[in-house]
């Protein structure tokens, strides 16, 4: 009888100690890249941004001397417009800097764009699952539409992307 007991109780605990974490969302999103090698100086430019955060990064690499400098922002778009068949996106922020060597600020970058898709979007799929049993299991999917595009504007992009991305991910933790 004490042992029906202690495997109940077990039971219960256990039943309690579980986390359970969900999360799925659907967003239009854009992304745009550059790179330069000019002698011993290569540079690389990106952003990525949605309806709610537009995140940029510069990094410049002087291979003669050894210097690097990495700027880093992300702010909220002014504008963010994606076109419903990610023919078009248009946006517009203001991107404060921060030196990631120093942390010192770096001034502001004025973002201005506009991608125009040079494809039709094409779609794919992903998944991805874990479990332990017991102890952990993981369960990722997510769909996306992407369409390559060309970016003119305020700052120069060798190319980029209008995305739109939906995906649920639920993981759940027994402690």
């Amino acid at each position: 009888m004490a042992s029906a007991l202690a495997l109940a109780l077990t039971s219960t605990a256990a039943a309690a100690a579980v986390e359970v974490y969900k999360q799925s969302f659907r967003e239009q999103t854009v992304s745009a890249y550059a790179s330069t090698q000019d002698g011993c100086t290569s540079t690389s430019t990106t952003v990525d941004a949605g309806a709610t955060r537009v995140v940029y990064t510069h990094f410049t690499y002087d291979a003669c001397t050894g210097e690097a400098t990495a700027l880093l922002g992300s702010a909220p778009p002014t504008t963010f417009d994606v076109r419903g068949n990610l023919s078009t996106a248009h946006l517009v922020a203001t991107v404060p800097l921060t030196n990631l060597g120093t942390g010192e600020p770096a001034g502001q970058v004025v973002i201005d764009d506009t991608w125009t898709a040079t494809q039709q979007a094409t779609k794919g799929k992903y998944s991805y699952s874990t479990n332990t049993p017991g102890e952990y299991r993981y369960s990722s999917r997510s769909a996306a539409n992407q369409a390559p595009a060309t970016v003119t504007g305020t700052v120069a992009f060798d190319y980029g992307y209008i995305w739109k991305v939906t995906m649920m991910e639920i993981s759940v933790t027994h402690v």
